[in-house]
């Protein structure tokens, strides 16, 4: 468990929460083993870096803001056979789309 802090502790929370009884000893009616593993695996990533600048006709600067972040990314290949399918789209790691979040930031700051 050393590999997962967090496998570790659910693990057996879920055990329980499903009525088995967890116990450090022996005797058990059954013994559940697990070789955790961390595997790295290739990822394909699209990013973005952007410096925008928003200036008004007379050269007055409106807004401005500049970063990066990610647009997208997935496995470069198959996941492996244990992981669930939401390992395919990883949008769930990312999830928020950065000029989004730019461009929101420069309409708020506009209508101020």
């Amino acid at each position: 468990m050393a590999v997962s802090k967090q496998f570790g502790i659910e693990l057996p929370n879920e055990l329980k929460a499903s009525g088995f009884s967890v116990l450090d000893s022996s005797p058990a009616d059954v013994v559940l083993r697990i070789n955790l593993v961390q595997q790295k695996v290739a990822i394909d990533e699209s990013s973005v870096r952007y410096k925008i600048r928003v200036a008004a006709r007379n050269g007055t600067i409106l807004s401005r803001d500049n970063g990066n972040g990610v647009l997208f990314a997935k496995m470069a290949g198959a996941a492996p056979a244990a992981c669930p399918d939401r390992f395919t789209d990883l949008e769930w790691l990312y999830s928020n789309d950065p000029l989004f979040s730019a461009a929101r930031k420069i309409t708020t700051n506009l209508w101020q």
